[in-house]
């Protein structure tokens, strides 16, 4: 209880300071009404456009910028919230003689001839809220604040640190033309202040314009040569290179037709070899054939010779009988067999002597 009564009282006291700080900075300082009313401010990259609104409300004419795309959303910003109609919508009428006037454009860095169609500068007041988040727009910021600024502007400048990279060029980039000087966070308001937030309030150097933009273009210009040289490298290391690879396919295109060219000697040379073992063969064919001829006319030489003609005699009588047994039914032949069977059972006296034929 006792902690959460001492920290209720150190919320009130603090809101109380900074509503007591903000008290004093409107009524005296840099910032303060009286400085800011009828001066000519600009705020780049406004985005929803709230640091030049509330900066209109302290009396200053304000011109909020940013790029095509932002401009529907920033223009109804505006109407619905500080616009004559808005005020009187809102029973703020009495506001309205101390507001300064509010005046949207369009104003892209990269293009030089946009932030020289503005106003004629210089202006008195330069607001750019997280407008540092990346290397390759400080440059681009950078020749805005020389073109849009004198040795008498102020610029405001609230950046979340984000990357040490882009806070180092920030600051060596910026500190060639401008003096800076960072508000420390006891110098803030107490209910708006952040550790990540850093403000800077820079002042252009005398005569640094000229001098800063000529040093800004020899730096440029030596990049680009140093780029163009690069740029020159690669393409010489790419041209050799492929020229490498050019020679590396001219070589596997030659040895490809060069085989192309041999296949077909090749192959004619297999065709005529292959001629050759045929013929080869060929001729080796008939002196087999010729031994073998003679290997079997020796047995057939030897077959000619006529045989006794007992052995003929009986061959003839062997093949007639095979003709007849043909001939014969196999009835017949069979009842045949069986009378022989029975014939050579049949013991016949040696004494009788067998009867003469007719």
């Amino acid at each position: 209880v006792q902690r959460s009564w001492h920290s209720r009282r150190s919320r009130r006291s603090s809101s109380s300071s900074g509503s007591g700080t903000r008290r004093k900075n409107m009524r005296k300082g840099e910032f303060s009404r009286p400085k800011a009313s009828g001066k000519r401010a600009i705020e780049l990259g406004a985005g929803m456009g709230l640091a030049g609104l509330a900066f209109a409300l302290m009396g200053a004419n304000v011109l909020l910028t940013d790029v095509a795309e932002v401009m529907p959303l920033l223009q109804r910003n505006y109407d619905n919230n500080l616009s004559a109609a808005a005020m009187r919508a809102a029973g703020s009428e009495s506001h309205l003689a101390s507001c300064g006037a509010v005046t949207v454009a369009e104003l892209d860095w990269t293009q030089p001839a946009h932030y020289a169609a503005l106003c004629p500068p210089p202006f008195d007041y330069v607001l750019a809220a997280d407008c540092i988040y990346h290397e390759t727009l400080l440059r681009h910021l950078y020749r805005v604040l020389l073109a849009i600024t004198n040795e008498r502007s102020t610029i405001i400048i609230a950046n979340e640190r984000r990357s040490e990279s882009v806070q180092a060029a920030f600051t060596g980039l910026f500190g060639t033309a401008f003096t800076f000087k960072k508000i420390p966070l006891s110098k803030q308001d107490a209910d708006f202040c952040h550790p990540a937030i850093e403000l800077y309030i820079l002042k252009k150097k005398k005569g640094a314009s000229e001098d800063a933009l000529a040093a800004l273009e020899a730096e440029e210009a030596a990049e680009a040569a140093a780029a163009a040289a690069a740029a020159a490298e690669a393409h010489l290391a790419a041209t050799s290179s492929g020229l490498q690879r050019l020679a590396v396919q001219d070589q596997q295109q030659q040895v490809e037709e060069q085989q192309q060219e041999q296949q077909p000697q090749q192959q004619q040379h297999q065709k005529h070899q292959s001629q050759a073992e045929t013929q080869q063969l060929n001729s080796s064919q008939p002196q087999q054939l010729g031994v073998s001829a003679q290997q079997g006319q020796q047995p057939a030489a030897d077959s000619c010779q006529q045989p006794p003609p007992q052995q003929l005699q009986q061959q003839q009588q062997q093949q007639q009988q095979q003709q007849q047994d043909k001939q014969v039914p196999w009835q017949t032949r069979r009842a045949g067999v069986e009378a022989a069977r029975l014939l050579a059972a049949v013991q016949v006296p040696h004494d009788v002597a067998p009867a003469e034929k007719p």
